[in-house]
């Protein structure tokens, strides 16, 4: 089992190796490496602020990323108007926008929308 303990903004990460406790929000592109280096796959939540189909995914994403976690997968969110540079890596254009990432960060999957707790889980699992 891997740990991995990162500082930042004075707060602390721990990562374990297929063990998630909840959704985390990612600030920068450091944060997302980590998470890309302890897990198979990384499904990436790009969601607005203001955005009210965003608000409803937020209610069961954790559920979401507890499915998923028998298949090494981190679930994670991003605010796509804060990290634009990411948003625009990943070709973002509407929220919510859900992108798999595999590894090595290349772009397995997309789907663009929201969709329910299970058409989110099988997105996953039928892209990986």
């Amino acid at each position: 089992i891997n740990f991995e303990i990162m500082f930042h903004n004075d707060i602390i990460y721990s990562i374990k190796k297929g063990s998630y406790m909840s959704v985390q929000e990612i600030n920068d592109v450091n944060e997302l490496d980590l998470l890309l280096k302890n897990n198979d796959y990384v499904l990436v939540d790009f969601y607005g602020q203001a955005c009210q189909p965003c608000k409803i995914v937020a209610t069961y994403i954790d559920d979401v990323a507890s499915e998923l976690k028998s298949e090494n997968v981190a679930v994670i969110k991003i605010d796509a108007g804060k990290l634009v540079d990411l948003s625009v890596k990943f070709g973002i254009r509407s929220v919510p926008t859900f992108v798999l990432l595999d590894k090595d960060g290349e772009d397995l999957a997309t789907k663009i929308g929201m969709g329910s707790k299970e058409q989110l889980v099988e997105f996953v699992k039928n892209n990986i």
